[in-house]
């Protein structure tokens, strides 16, 4: 249920070009951009025998009772793969440019002095997305459910307009919209400018 390897594209461009100025000055310069697409998958949503439906809960038979010893609490574990895998996705940028300089000079008799001074630019961007998310406030609100009129079964917190779960059945489509959300888009942006120059 979980990517033996994380689903990645790569693509990156390098150049660099250098220029003889003088027999003693150099000049060079640097380019590179990557782009990187990737992605987490996880299973689906899962219960692990600690969610529990309380005494009263409609959707508790009276079988179940009986076959939990004539107690009232039914904890259960299932995996909800109706719900699908929850991905998050991953989109990163990142340039980095350098220019510069570097040459040799005479000094107290010396002609081997070496200097180098660059600037450099880079900036990195981060694109990060969450989908197929399930609300744990909202699964534990839709499992909290009470009998209704006429029959009916409704959530005993009806705010969010909130949708009973039976998990002992196919979980319906008006379900999981209520408990499934996809996340906004984050968006994280690294600049790092440096000068240098030595001797």
């Amino acid at each position: 249920d979980w990517a033996l390897a994380v689903p990645s594209e790569r693509y990156t461009l390098a150049l660099s070009s250098n220029y003889q100025l003088t027999d003693r000055i150099k000049l060079f310069g640097d380019l590179t951009y990557t782009q990187t697409d990737s992605k987490g998958i996880y299973r689906a949503y899962s219960a692990y025998g600690y969610d529990t439906l309380l005494a009263g809960n409609p959707f508790i038979t009276p079988e179940m009772i009986a076959a939990n010893g004539g107690a009232g609490d039914i904890a259960f574990a299932r995996r909800f793969t109706e719900l699908g895998r929850q991905e998050t996705h991953y989109d990163r940028e990142m340039y980095q440019l350098t220019l510069g300089a570097e040459g040799d000079f005479s000094l107290f008799g010396r002609d081997d002095w070496q200097w180098t001074a660059h600037y450099s630019n880079g900036r990195t961007r981060q694109n990060v997305r969450t989908v197929n998310a399930t609300a744990s406030e909202r699964y534990q609100q839709a499992l909290n459910a009470v009998a209704g009129l006429n029959g009916s079964v409704v959530c005993a917190d009806l705010s969010n307009g909130c949708v009973p779960l039976n998990p002992f059945k196919t979980l319906t489509q008006d379900v999981i919209d209520f408990i499934q959300y996809d996340t906004s888009a984050s968006v994280q942006t690294l600049k790092q400018e440096v000068v240098s120059a030595y001797a």
